[in-house]
C-alpha cells in the first residue's frame, strides 16, 4: 500500500472525520432549544425548521444572517435528500411534527441536522480525493482509487464496480456516497443522531 493511499485511508478514518466534521454539527443540533416537540400550524412549523436551520449554520460559524424565507427553502432542500419520495413526503413531515408521532418535531429537525452532516462530510471526502489525487497522472490515480477499493473491501462500498476502478477517477461521487453511506450505518460520526 502507498504512502498516498495510508495518507488518504488516515484522513477519512472515522475518528477524523468526527473530530473535523461530525462533532460541531451533533453540537448545533443539541444546543438548539425549542419548548415542545409539536408545532400548532403550518406557520409554526417553517418557523421552527427556519429558526433550527439559522441555528445550525451559526452554531458553525457559516453565517451571522439569513433571512427565514431562504432558512426555510435551504432547509427543505437538505430535508430532499433524507424524504422517502412522493407527493406528500413534506407533509408526512408536517404531520409528524404536529401530532408528535414519529419521533415529532425533534425527529425532523435530526434529519435536518443529518442532512447537512453527510454533505459536509461528503464534501470532506471530496476534498480529501482531490488532495491526495489531483497532483497524480491518471494511472497513479487509478493505483490510488483501486487501492482505496481494496482497502475498504467488496462489503464497505455496495454499489461499487470493483473491477472497473478506472470509472471513479474523474468522477469520485459515487465512490464517496458508497463509503459514507457506509460509515454513516457503522460509524461514529453519525451516531449523534
Amino acid at each position: 500500500m502507498s504512502d498516498s493511499i495510508r495518507s488518504l485511508l488516515a484522513s477519512l478514518d472515522a475518528r477524523v472525520i468526527a473530530q473535523r466534521v461530525g462533532n460541531q454539527h451533533d453540537e448545533a443540533r443539541i444546543k438548539f432549544q425549542w419548548d415542545r416537540n409539536t408545532v400548532r400550524d403550518s406557520h409554526e412549523f417553517k418557523e421552527a425548521i427556519s429558526r433550527y436551520y439559522i441555528h445550525h449554520l451559526k452554531a458553525l460559524g457559516r453565517i451571522d444572517f439569513m433571512p427565514d424565507y431562504l432558512a426555510f427553502a435551504l432547509a427543505l432542500k437538505a430535508l430532499e435528500s433524507h424524504l422517502d419520495s412522493g407527493p406528500n413526503s413534506l407533509s408526512v413531515l408536517f404531520r409528524d411534527a404536529h401530532d408528535g408521532t414519529n419521533g415529532g418535531l425533534k425527529a425532523v429537525l435530526d434529519r435536518i441536522a443529518n442532512a447537512l452532516k453527510v454533505e459536509e462530510i461528503e464534501g470532506h471526502i471530496q476534498d480529501q480525493f482531490r488532495r491526495y489525487a489531483d497532483p497524480m497522472s491518471w494511472e497513479d490515480q487509478l493505483e490510488l482509487v483501486r487501492q482505496f477499493i481494496r482497502a475498504c473491501g467488496p462489503t464497505r462500498l455496495p454499489g461499487i464496480a470493483l473491477d472497473k476502478p478506472e470509472q471513479y477517477i474523474n468522477n469520485y461521487r459515487q465512490l464517496i456516497r458508497a463509503y459514507v453511506e457506509t460509515i454513516q450505518q457503522a460509524t461514529a460520526p453519525f451516531r449523534g443522531l
